[in-house]
C-alpha cells in the first residue's frame, strides 16, 4: 500500500469489509481523495453514499484557493464554495492570509522548502463553524452517512435512508 497514508488505509479497509459482504453497489471503487462519495453501497435497492473517515482529525471538503493581486479566490465556484461563502470563509482566509505567497511571486524552480514551508504555515488555524453546515456540505453531494473510525457510523443530515444509525 505505497502511497497510502492512513485515511486511505482505513477507507480500503470498510470498502473490503463492504465488498466481502457484497453491498458495494455494481462496479464500484473507492473515491479516494476524489470528490465524490468514498464508498457507496446498496441498501434495499437503494444506493447509499457514505463518507468515511479515520478519525475527528480529518479534513473535510477541501478546495482549492488561488492568489491574484493579493486577493484570494476559489479556483472553481460550485455549490460547496458557494456554501463556504455564506460561511465569509474567504474573507477570513484573505483577513487572516495578507501576505505574497512565494508559489505566486517566483519562479516555481526557485522556490526553496523552507519558503514553501513559510506559505504553509501562514494557512495553519482552524475555523469553527456550526455543525450544520459540515452536514450541508455533504447534503449538496448526497450523502447523508459517515463512518469515523473509533466511533462508529452516523447519519448526517437525515436518516434519509432509515438505516437508523
Amino acid at each position: 500500500m505505497t502511497g497510502f497514508n492512513k485515511g486511505d488505509i482505513y477507507e480500503k479497509k470498510i470498502y473490503d469489509i463492504c465488498n466481502k459482504k457484497g453491498i458495494l453497489e455494481g462496479l464500484s471503487s473507492r473515491a479516494g481523495a476524489g470528490d465524490g462519495a468514498d464508498i457507496k453501497f446498496v441498501h434495499l435497492k437503494k444506493v447509499v453514499n457514505l463518507e468515511i473517515k479515520l478519525d475527528l482529525k480529518a479534513d473535510y471538503g477541501q478546495r482549492s484557493i488561488k492568489w491574484n493581486n493579493g486577493e484570494w479566490f476559489w479556483k472553481k465556484e460550485d455549490d460547496i464554495t458557494r456554501l463556504y461563502n455564506s460561511l465569509g470563509c474567504l474573507e477570513i482566509i484573505n483577513d487572516k492570509n495578507s501576505f505574497q505567497p512565494h508559489k505566486y511571486t517566483m519562479v516555481k524552480k526557485d522556490i526553496t522548502e523552507v519558503q514553501k514551508k513559510e506559505d504553509m504555515k501562514r494557512f495553519e488555524g482552524k475555523l469553527d463553524i456550526p455543525r450544520k453546515s459540515l452536514f450541508m456540505y455533504y447534503a449538496l453531494k448526497n450523502t447523508y452517512y459517515i463512518q469515523i473510525g473509533g466511533y462508529g457510523f452516523y447519519y448526517m443530515q437525515e436518516d434519509k435512508f432509515d438505516l437508523k444509525v
